[in-house]
Parts: structure tokens; C-alpha cells; sequence
């Protein structure tokens, strides 16, 4: 299998949604993962300090 040395758009989406929907499943929780139109992805859990 040949390794993907570039990312277009539609695959990048793809490979979100599907980390989305793992998330989800398995915290019962919403997704961290956020869209920013026009720029791309945030990551929008609040941080924890222990």
C-alpha cells in the first residue's frame, strides 16, 4: 500500500469526522474537534490541571 504524502481537503474532513464520531461513541460527550470556517480545525476541550 502506497503511503498518501499529501492531503486534499475532502480526505482531511473524512479522517475528522471519523475521529469525531470515535470520540463521541466512546466518551458519550461532544466533540472537541471544532470547525473554523474558512481557516480549519480547533481543538476546544478545556485544559486540566492535576
Amino acid at each position: 500500500m502506497r503511503r498518501r504524502t499529501t492531503f486534499d481537503n475532502r480526505h482531511l474532513d473524512a479522517v475528522v469526522s471519523r475521529l469525531r464520531r470515535k470520540i463521541a461513541k466512546s466518551t458519550d460527550l461532544p466533540s472537541p474537534i471544532k470547525v473554523i470556517y474558512g481557516i480549519g480545525y480547533a481543538f476546544t476541550s478545556p485544559g486540566r490541571i492535576d
